[in-house]
């Protein structure tokens, strides 16, 4: 399955366990920010800052955030950036190395600056981990395949543009918004690069293998919190046609701006993790999801376990009794079960979680179809049915017209079965439904 291509499509394939969600941290650096303030420097800065070669007007009183990493490079930035990325991000090879990451830089010459420091901070990396990959590169699509791999090098690739979209690979770990993101749904495509399954990609010192179960994303620039915000209407707009006119004066006078390198030192605020409101809780959704199964598989004959698993109509008690096991096992809080039960597809939910055992399938179609003499195709095809319905939790009786029953019969169960049989098929089928048990 592809990478959702929005939050909903995401929120969606999050929340039926098919893509994994992000672990959102918000990094706040001042510069990129808020910009450079003359007067906030040191003394030993401002002789540094004033000693720069600005151009024809000379040092200025103070730099705007968006020409930050533009045309003025901060070394200690992006060194920063790098260090806490290198210190958190998630790794693999026992914790000895580095998740594939991609980092979203603003233009081609930030990028550049980004591998630059890179190979200056690691020089036993320098050269081959981290790689410019933008269509300004010879070989680009090269440097993407060797990037797919998960045992070749680079790990980290630092993007123009060529890797916000369109490419899907599993081992991305860590995602890097080093530039600002106004469009949404650019936003979510950027996102949807690191949502990717992938089992067995963490090993620990035992050899013990373990699935991706959620990628980190570090925003420098505030993407978070603007998307949460979700800005509307003149503010916005306002700020999109400032940032519009921004680049068109950089296109009439082409050339002009000096590119200026300094290295005064920024501050990096307190790293926070921010839920992606438009997610709506999936992505702790899907870890409870994750945690609860793996309970499930291992507690699998808990008396409350078992009796959910017979199918019949969902009751209080049954959900009473299903809190208290999640809650004394430390799956989930009394807060977040509470929202579980309030979801409106509960049913399927717990069904989902706890499975449907194939015995009481059996069962149910042995006693719906009793007195009946089955022919070994018959058979075969009720065997298919209880083998679909246990592994999918439940099964619309319209399936039985599709593959893979009309692979067995063009028509379906009506070339198998006869009309009163296909009738209590599709009775005992609907009887498994997930559904609450109805008040009387």
């Amino acid at each position: 399955m592809k990478a959702g291509t929005d939050a909903y499509d995401l929120k969606q394939a999050v929340s039926d366990g098919f893509l994994v969600p992000p672990k959102a941290i918000d990094v706040p650096l001042k510069f990129p920010r808020a910009g450079i303030r003359y007067d906030d420097l040191t003394d030993d800065e401002k002789d540094e800052w004033d000693a720069l070669d600005w151009g024809e007007d000379g040092p200025p009183d103070s730099v705007d955030a968006a020409d930050v990493n533009d045309w003025l490079f901060n070394i200690n930035t992006v060194d920063q950036m790098l260090k806490q990325l290198m210190e958190d991000g998630l790794k693999v090879a026992g914790g000895d190395r580095l998740g594939k990451t991609i980092i979203f830089a603003k233009n081609h010459r930030h990028a550049e600056f980004i591998v630059e420091r890179f190979d200056a901070n690691y020089p036993a990396f320098k050269g081959h981990f981290c790689r410019l990959i933008d269509n300004q590169v010879r070989y680009a699509h090269a440097l993407i395949e060797d990037f797919e791999v998960p045992e070749k090098t680079p790990h980290i690739a630092v993007s123009v543009d060529m890797l916000d979209t369109g490419i899907d690979i599993p081992d991305v770990l860590n995602l890097v918004f080093f530039k600002i993101v106004r469009s949404k749904s650019k936003f979510w495509q950027m996102i949807g690069r690191g949502t990717r399954l992938r089992e067995g990609i963490f090993v620990d010192a035992d050899g013990n293998r373990s699935d991706k179960e959620y990628f980190y994303v570090f925003d420098y620039l505030g993407n978070l919190d603007f998307f949460n915000a979700q800005m509307e209407g003149a503010e916005a707009a306002g700020e999109v046609a400032r940032r519009r006119l921004r680049g068109l004066m950089s296109l009439i006078e082409p050339g002009k701006q000096v590119v200026v390198t300094t290295n005064v030192a920024d501050v990096m605020g307190a790293k926070r993790e921010v839920e992606l409101l438009d997610l709506g809780g999936a992505s702790s959704l899907a870890q409870f999801r994750r945690k609860a199964r793996a309970y499930v598989d291992a507690h699998a004959d808990h008396v409350t376990l078992v009796r959910l698993r017979q199918g019949r109509p969902l009751t209080p008690t049954d959900l009473d009794e299903l809190q208290k096991l999640f809650l004394d096992a430390g799956l989930a809080g009394t807060e977040e079960f509470d929202r579980i039960r309030k979801m409106p597809d509960l049913p399927d939910f717990v069904r989902s979680l706890v499975g449907l055992e194939r015995r009481a399938a059996l069962t149910a179609f042995n006693e719906a179809l009793a007195g009946t003499a089955l022919s070994p195709r018959q058979i075969h095809f009720v065997e298919m049915i209880v083998d679909y319905l246990t592994s999918s939790g439940k099964m619309d009786p319209a399936a039985l017209y599709e593959p893979p029953f009309t692979d067995q019969a063009p028509n379906g169960i009506s070339d198998i079965f006869d009309a009163p049989s296909v009738t209590r098929i599709v009775t005992t089928l609907e009887s498994f439904e997930p559904r609450l048990e109805v008040a009387v």
